[in-house]
């Protein structure tokens, strides 16, 4: 079955999208930068997962040993997403990068919950995830499921 996603819809696509458009070359790799949303992280999934598992399995192993270079590479971060992302908690960034490279390889849902910046004085930003992710391994093989999501809160002070 051809995935329903493919170059040509990724073409259009980055015309709904305020993210610069190239493409890379060879085998038709998309190199993107998406907005940080969870509407940039679908569109993501999306070209990644029309990827082959020999992609994936690359993408997650790429993640597992440089999550923060990951992201920098592929979303559209300000000046204070870039601070912030530097100072996350290393044992926090590792199991963010476990769990989504998990994910990705085996083209699993993530969705990224922003709430927006309060106006009023906040104490911080703050990152967490809620995973439902499972591996089950038996006499009928391997079977990934569940599903990703970080979710970023501004505290009030």
């Amino acid at each position: 079955m051809k995935h329903p996603f493919t170059a040509e819809d990724a073409t259009v696509a980055q015309q709904n999208l305020p993210l610069p458009h190239a493409l890379a070359k060879g085998e038709g790799f998309l190199n993107l930068k998406f907005p940080f949303s969870n509407e940039g992280l679908t569109l993501l999934q999306e070209m990644l997962y029309y990827q082959n598992d020999a992609r994936l399995a690359a993408t997650a192993a790429i993640i597992r040993k440089n999550f923060r270079k990951w992201l920098l590479n592929y979303f559209e971060l300000g000046e204070s997403q870039q601070q912030f992302l530097q100072q996350i908690d290393e044992r926090s960034l590792k199991k963010f990068a476990q769990e989504t490279a998990f994910a990705i390889e085996n083209r699993l849902t993530i969705l990224l919950k922003k709430e927006p910046k309060a106006e009023q004085l906040e104490q911080g930003k703050i990152i967490w995830d809620v995973s439902t992710l499972k591996a089950q391994s038996g006499s009928s093989g391997f079977q990934a499921s569940g599903m990703l999501c970080f979710h970023i809160a501004y505290p009030l002070a």
